[in-house]
């Protein structure tokens, strides 16, 4: 007769089974969510947000920021500046596609600032988003408002998200010859650099 604990091991097994289902299940499910419907639903940035959606060399992208960057062009489509101007538009995959190569070159630029030596510090920041505030007092009374009605971001991640990127970039092109135009190197660098094997593109988008 079979004791306690041996009659319970049939359904131990079975409960773990049913975990693994789940959990497989649930792998399955974001990964469709991320690599092919590329979803922005509230539940796939909570569970999927990790998942590596690029690689540059050692840095990854993850769907976090692409999505976060999406979410910004979308904002910026529709933004009361852009419906002003009559050229309000949906997000399409070409558009999408766009900000995902973004991504790709600011990984490159940060791989390449780091084997340049070159750093953009908070004061780097400070002063240009100074400079940027008096150029913009003229046509923009609040800038805040603007950025968060174009964007739908707050000054901090505005500062992260244009300014130190906008920096970092200018400060490369300053360590290329002067001879030649630097910023045509520093963009033909860019874009071979972008097409090494090492470069992993884990997304696809539709091409109609």
């Amino acid at each position: 007769m079979m004791n306690k604990n041996e009659q319970n091991k049939p359904k131990l097994v079975l409960a773990g089974l049913g975990v693994l289902i789940v959990l497989e299940l649930l792998a399955a499910w974001m990964v469709v969510a991320v690599y092919v419907r590329r979803d922005d639903g509230l539940l796939v940035r909570r569970t999927a947000g990790f998942l590596p959606v690029a690689r540059v060399g050692s840095y990854s992208v993850n769907y976090n920021q692409f999505v976060f960057t999406r979410d910004a062009i979308k904002h910026f489509l529709n933004s009361p500046t852009v419906k002003s101007a009559g050229q309000a538009q949906p997000m399409t995959p070409l558009i999408e596609k766009s900000a995902y190569e973004r991504l790709l070159r600011e990984a490159a630029v940060k791989e390449l600032a780091v084997e340049r030596k070159v750093q953009v510090t908070d004061g780097d920041v400070d002063k240009a988003y100074g400079e940027f505030l008096v150029q913009a007092s003229s046509s923009v009374p609040d800038v805040s408002k603007y950025i968060r009605e174009t964007f739908d971001w707050d000054e901090k991640e505005y500062r992260a998200n244009v300014v130190r990127p906008q920096l970092m970039e200018e400060k490369l092109v300053a360590t290329y010859a002067t001879d030649t135009d630097p910023t045509a190197q520093f963009e033909t660098y860019l874009a071979e650099r972008l097409q090494k094997p090492d470069v992993k593109r884990y997304l696809k988008f539709p091409t109609n």
